[in-house]
């Protein structure tokens, strides 16, 4: 039998590049009162995350945190050039140049800015 509601569980995981660690600290209470945290990027498993903890508790104060971290070397999105389009930004670039008799040509950087 459980004699006390207070306590604190901490866990991670790691996969594909992004640690996840969740926390849950919890104390005595007359009813169920549960807080949620999540970062906004994962709002939307905000009611799943309180539907595990109620389906499993009666009575407490629970707190759970989440939180998500992108591991060092791994980039947060990959990154892909679409070489037709590009084209197309600089033909435009040029073509508004010489419009506006900016002279020169537009360089990468010019197109970048």
């Amino acid at each position: 039998m459980i004699c006390s509601m207070t306590g604190f569980g901490r866990g991670d995981a790691c996969r594909d590049g992004v640690t996840v660690t969740v926390e849950a600290r919890s104390v005595n209470h007359r009813h169920l009162d549960v807080v949620v945290r999540v970062p906004q990027a994962i709002a939307v498993l905000e009611p799943a995350v309180r539907r595990a903890v109620q389906s499993r508790l009666e009575r407490g104060r629970v707190e759970v945190s989440v939180q998500v971290t992108r591991n060092a070397g791994h980039a947060a999105q990959d990154v892909r050039i679409d070489v037709v389009l590009a084209r197309r930004y600089a033909e435009q670039a040029r073509a508004l140049a010489a419009e506006l008799g900016l002279g020169g040509d537009a360089t990468l950087a010019w197109l970048l800015e």
